[in-house]
């Protein structure tokens, strides 16, 4: 799967054409929420329960709900 087939990034762009429209994505602001303490820590437990072959969003959204 390449970055434009996950749909979780055609949902980012969707939404940043919504409100910025044709306006380059900025790298920063794209990839800024790993930057949220959280998330790393739910990356990391998703990784220890699913390993990271089968890492994916639903993985590290129940890694966030145990949070």
């Amino acid at each position: 799967m390449t970055e434009v087939d996950n749909p979780g990034v055609a949902w980012v762009r969707k939404l940043w054409s919504r409100y910025y429209g044709t306006k380059p994505i900025d790298t920063m602001q794209y990839q800024s929420i790993t930057h949220i303490p959280p998330i790393p820590h739910a990356i990391e437990m998703a990784i220890e329960k699913v390993g990271y072959k089968n890492l994916d969003g639903r993985a590290i959204k129940e890694a966030l709900d145990t949070l």
